[in-house]
């Protein structure tokens, strides 16, 4: 959440001059059950908001955009086109009637045609900002308890070493013969560490986990360009799309040492490419001048509603979900039409079923416990020949 009030309250100035054929809509979705859970809420504003431009930035050449402001409290605001302006009623009235069907609360909306109610605009976004107590601290959370416990996580995040807090875990490629071999590395910060260290549970809390893994993006570049470990494989690591187009980014990136150029893969959550399409074309953009392979990390096996994909070297399908629910890796590939199977990689192997399934849908690169523990005994089996060749031999 990039400061969108002050940028809400500047907007709502200007269309007491302009007077634009558009509609606000401001939504409030604190009544909605599990709304704090991140994924589910970024999914719902993503259903509501559709594939507007960010931050009232409309992406060239497509025509007006759906503006999307994120306000602390679960609020957002919607600068809506008028020839957008059905769709947009249909598809929150069909929102509302899930909500209603499945008993999990409801949203609150008003409208305001911006043509002639301008001046009502501008006093509810006031308003807004008012009640979140932000309007002079317009980058502070949305109360005085989460930003000490920031502070507290940002401090020690950047005295701790962050070596202690990071897991490796390889992708495999599997050959036709059934031989597994590494061909990457994906280097991650273990957030349950996290979470024992500092008793808080940051997937419970959207605005800390997403301060504190902005912070976590630049602790691991910065890990990176320090790691003096001899790396034959390249390297992944997850990072946000604003962190890929910032200075500091493209920064430390040059300072890059020669092992490491050519040799990094950024993965990008799919969330992002879904309710952040500018930012995530960007950040292509920049890794593509610095030479940084790019990966779609938790493709859904559910088609979304738009299905396009964006151009990238590697698509990352979990094989289950966390929550003990596995896919159907076949239908999952059924959706992702035009992608090669083998820039797919099944993740979150846990058993090694899902090689098998996966394997089935033409994907032959694996990642998960399971596929780790079958290329140790497949290392296992291999030298055991070994050492009974040279004991021959002797």
């Amino acid at each position: 959440m990039a400061n969108d009030e002050s940028r809400l309250i500047t907007l709502a100035a200007r269309y007491l001059r302009d007077r634009p054929p558009e509609h606000g809509l401001l939504l409030d979705l604190s009544r909605v059950l599990h709304i704090e859970e991140p994924v589910f809420k970024r999914s719902l504003v993503r259903w509501l908001a559709g594939e507007g431009g960010p931050l009232g930035k409309p992406q060239p050449g497509s025509g007006p955009a759906i503006q999307l402001f994120q306000l602390p409290h679960d609020r957002i605001v919607l600068i809506i086109p008028d020839a957008q302006l059905a769709d947009r009623r249909t598809r929150l009235g069909r929102v509302a009637q899930v909500l209603g069907e499945k008993h999990a609360g409801s949203i609150g909306a008003r409208w305001f045609n911006l043509s002639r109610e301008a001046e009502a605009f501008q006093v509810a976004v006031q308003t807004l900002a008012a009640e979140a107590g932000r309007s002079l601290f317009p980058h502070a959370p949305p109360d005085g308890e989460q930003l000490d416990q920031f502070m507290m996580l940002e401090r020690a995040l950047h005295a701790v070493d962050i070596s202690s807090l990071l897991r490796e875990q390889f992708v495999y490629r599997m050959e036709p013969n059934g031989r597994l071999v590494p061909i990457l590395a994906e280097r991650t910060v273990a957030l349950e560490v996290l979470d024992r260290l500092f008793s808080t549970s940051l997937r419970q809390n959207p605005w800390l986990f997403d301060k504190v893994t902005d912070v976590l993006d630049g602790r691991m570049l910065y890990h990176l360009l320090r790691d003096q470990q001899a790396h034959s494989l390249p390297i992944a690591v997850k990072l946000h799309a604003a962190t890929v187009t910032s200075e500091e980014f493209r920064g430390i990136v040059a300072r890059f040492p020669a092992r490491l150029h050519g040799q990094l893969v950024v993965e990008l959550p799919f969330l992002e490419w879904e309710a952040a399409r500018r930012a995530f074309n960007e950040a292509m953009q920049t890794a593509k001048r610095e030479d940084i392979a790019i990966a779609l990390d938790h493709v859904p096996a559910d088609p979304p509603e738009d299905r396009a994909l964006p151009p990238v070297d590697w698509y990352r399908i979990p094989w289950h979900d966390g929550q003990g629910h596995f896919i159907n890796v076949v239908d999952a590939m059924g959706w992702l039409t035009g992608i090669d199977p083998t820039r797919c990689i099944l993740t979150r192997c846990t058993r090694t079923d899902a090689v098998s399934a996966g394997r089935q849908a033409g994907i032959s690169h694996f990642q998960g416990a399971a596929v780790q523990r079958m290329a140790r005994q497949q290392e296992d089996a291999r030298r055991r020949a070994r050492h009974r060749r040279e004991a021959a031999e002797t």
